[in-house]
């Protein structure tokens, strides 16, 4: 309701609207996204496992172009890996595509991480992909 409020005001293309969500907000990005899959440009989980055994994936021919993107902590992934392994291999099976991006620390929201989020959106807008910074030994 909150974007069909703000399309009736402002001119929006569908491929420009991301949805982000945080830890059980970002499982529900998921479902959001892959049930209309066709109304966004992408989304973003920070630390939501994307939610296995839903059925999400039929509308497979949309759900396969929707840029999807899961970050997660290091430790994370270790206590879930074999959910984390179920979710690749579905991705995989599917022939959809999911970003991954796993970080060490203990905060989903770190500058390090909304800082990827935001260079991985913008590449997917603008087509392009952004230089990623690298940290020198000074």
């Amino acid at each position: 309701r909150s974007i069909d409020r703000v399309s009736s005001r402002v001119a929006i293309h569908p491929e420009r609207i991301f949805l982000v969500g945080q830890g059980r907000g970002g499982c529900d990005a998921f479902r959001i996204a892959c049930r209309h899959p066709r109304a966004f440009g992408g989304v973003v989980s920070l630390g939501g496992p994307f939610p296995l055994d839903e059925g999400l994936f039929g509308r497979l021919a949309d759900v396969r172009r929707l840029p999807m993107l899961l970050c997660c902590r290091r430790s994370t992934v270790a206590d879930a890996a074999a959910h984390t392994d179920r979710t690749l291999r579905l991705f995989h099976a599917a022939g959809a595509a999911l970003a991954m991006r796993i970080y060490p620390g203990s905060s989903d929201l770190s500058k390090a991480v909304l800082a990827d989020v935001n260079r991985w959106i913008m590449d997917e807008v603008c087509g392009t992909h952004a230089a990623v910074p690298t940290l020198s030994a000074s």
